[in-house]
């Protein structure tokens, strides 16, 4: 299970810098002369990311959560428990919460915005 929260984290990652670059480069397509068929595919690609980000997460978020709770709740002394902590991948649960809260302040700003 810890493997799969490492490889869904630096998906997510990466899929959170296609999300900002596709955005920002379809919003900005005028003032650097993008050619028609990439600004579309930013637009596509930043409207799909939109939805497929958030479903990353949840998968991140349930398995690293059920992974944790199954291993604190089999293990009760503090030395077994200090071996889990060592074994669960937890820089990268942090690094993709990091990128979702990101990502969630970011489209609550600009569904906020008056054009959108």
């Amino acid at each position: 299970m810890e493997k799969y929260i490492k490889s869904f984290s630096k998906a997510l990652v990466i899929l959170t810098v296609i999300f900002f670059l596709s955005f920002f480069g379809g919003a900005n397509a005028e003032k650097i002369g993008m050619p028609n068929f990439i600004f579309q595919v930013c637009v596509i690609s930043a409207n799909a990311l939109m939805f497929v980000i958030p479903l990353v997460y949840v998968v991140i978020f349930g398995i690293g959560m059920t992974t944790l709770f199954r291993k604190v709740l089999n293990n009760t002394t503090r030395a077994v428990v200090k071996k889990v902590e060592e074994k669960f991948p937890i820089l990268w649960f942090i690094v993709s919460f990091v990128c979702f809260i990101l990502y969630f302040m970011f489209v609550n700003v600009i569904f906020a915005l008056p054009g959108a």
